[in-house]
């Protein structure tokens, strides 16, 4: 038995943070109802792979919203579901009358659920966003990218599945917190909020030191040594952590002379001659491949990974052991095609893909006649164009 079986979902949401979200309670066996405009999500439209890996353990719903026959749809659904979750700008459900008001008046016990860009409230509660945007507006840019060079944006949509992840925690918080109470609960969840959450600390230290973050490239300014160095062949990541694993490090890679010297003797020196000692350190590992300087760095416990590309990845023996890697049907083409994994592990439960990411619609008539249509009556309505 999965966790979330019998839970029912419908999820409005599009593009990113919002599928992101619903699939993690997808893929716990929640029975997550996607609802699509004729047009179909947006990210159905973007680059191959974007809709592909949202959007698995889910049903596929095409509703014309524009309608009254549309919305006695999803009044319906709402009527016979736990949770109905949108990711539209704040306000514009509202105006169609889907309100925390309304849906309450249809299931008194619903769980609502809005994500957006900047949350409900504030004088930013109507504006657009997508994951870069809020990079520049929470600080994460300004202090991202090698020093003296333009800030940078993070490749991944860490922030959109950052969000989508904690959209998920808040609505399981709910439906323990209305198990409790007896009563609907609303929560409201934002690109904007999850970004500054994880800009925590840095906010705190400009507050008590009064300087912003600096742009240290790979590295941080923590500690020493602590980035990205070359060696013969391959980039590896080093993290030198203490003074135990700073001792281990000179150790392994014949760097006794380093270790012995008083301007490296402790972390605090360290980051003080922090050019010096990093020249001195990648010289040496550039005598070295990146697999023999992983293999002596594992040996004695001193974190290092090397710098893998997404067809590195593809190949890694931990992705493949931790069952990360999957075959998915792309909803379009037919084919099967690679993508990421479940990532919550709960032992004793099982890792199932009950449906394959859903054509547009596809599961249209499945759904309708679960609320009781007929086959005469779903023909009307796809005859209307309202489903």
């Amino acid at each position: 038995m999965q966790p979330l079986e019998g839970l029912r979902v419908i999820d409005l949401t599009h593009a990113g943070a919002g599928p992101y979200g619903t699939m993690l309670l997808a893929d716990m066996g929640a029975d997550v109802i996607k609802i699509e405009p004729k047009e179909g999500d947006l990210f159905r439209k973007i680059y191959d792979g974007a809709f592909l890996v949202y959007n698995r353990n889910k049903r596929s719903l095409t509703l014309n919203l524009k309608t009254e026959e549309g919305k006695e749809i999803l009044r319906k659904l709402i009527g016979k579901a736990d949770v109905f979750v949108e990711s539209f700008r704040p306000g514009t459900l509202e105006k169609m009358g889907f309100s925390f008001e309304n849906l309450v008046k249809i299931n008194p016990k619903i769980i609502y659920c809005s994500l957006s860009g900047f949350g409900s409230t504030g004088p930013y509660a109507g504006r657009r966003a997508f994951d870069p945007i809020i990079q520049a507006m929470c600080g994460s840019m300004a202090s991202t990218g090698e020093p003296d060079r333009p800030p940078v944006r993070n490749s991944g949509s860490f922030i959109d599945f950052g969000t989508g992840t904690l959209m998920a925690y808040g609505i399981l918080a709910a439906l323990i917190l209305r198990e409790k109470t007896g009563k609907p609960q609303k929560v409201d969840v934002s690109l904007f909020d999850t970004a500054v959450s994880w800009m925590g600390y840095w906010l705190t230290y400009y507050v008590l030191s009064g300087n912003l973050p600096e742009k240290f490239g790979t590295g941080w300014r923590a500690y020493v040594p602590y980035k990205l160095f070359k060696t013969k062949d391959r980039p590896i990541y080093i993290g030198v952590y203490d003074e135990e694993a700073w001792k281990n490090f000179c150790d392994v890679l014949g760097l006794k002379n380093v270790k012995n010297n008083p301007k490296f003797s402790t972390n605090e020196s360290r980051v003080k001659h922090r050019d010096e000692l990093e020249k001195i350190i990648e010289n040496r590992l550039m005598q070295m491949s990146c697999e023999e300087v992983e293999n002596k760095l594992v040996k004695v416990g001193v974190p290092c990974g090397p710098l893998l590309t997404v067809a590195d990845l593809l190949k890694n023996p931990q992705l493949l052991a931790r069952n990360m890697i999957i075959k998915l049907k792309h909803p379009e083409k037919g084919f099967k095609v690679e993508a990421t994994g479940i990532p919550l592990k709960i032992f004793g439960v099982e890792e199932k893909i009950r449906y394959q990411p859903p054509s547009k619609g596809e599961h249209t008539k499945e759904i309708l006649k679960e609320l009781g249509y007929k086959e005469e009556e779903i023909f009307e309505l796809k005859k209307k164009n309202i489903v």
